[in-house]
């Protein structure tokens, strides 16, 4: 809606009042057009939300990279946790799963050589 006579009269009364008291103000609000800032920030946003991108490109791949390692440092880890404590099965002519006993003293049994469910327990 477009100012009445009156009213511009009035703004322009009140301008030359400003620049009169305000000089240095004045100038300054001149030399600042609105549109060429905020084309200047349109532009100053729009490249840095394009660098932004370009940042995530290296840092998806250096993630990835990362998680890569870890895996197959944990998976090295656990195989070699598993070839530790794997035990081999043998199976003897008395039954006895461990190796190296005869199924007396060697065993989890204990000493008499019969287990808790044999005794009854």
């Amino acid at each position: 809606m477009p100012l009445s006579d009156h009213e511009q009269r009035l703004l322009e009364q009140m301008e030359r009042a400003l620049s009169a008291e305000d000089p240095k103000f004045v100038t300054a609000m001149r030399g600042a057009d609105l549109r060429r800032r905020y084309q200047r920030r349109a532009l100053l946003a729009s490249l840095m939300f394009v660098v932004g991108i370009v940042m995530l490109i290296p840092a998806f791949f250096m993630i990835l990279a990362v998680g890569w390692v870890l895996d197959h440092l944990f998976v090295e880890v656990a195989d070699e946790n598993e070839k530790n404590y794997a035990r081999p099965q043998k199976a003897s002519s008395a039954g006895n799963a461990f190796p190296g006993g005869d199924g007396a003293a060697g065993g989890p049994e204990g000493a008499a050589g019969q287990s808790d469910a044999s005794n009854g327990l």
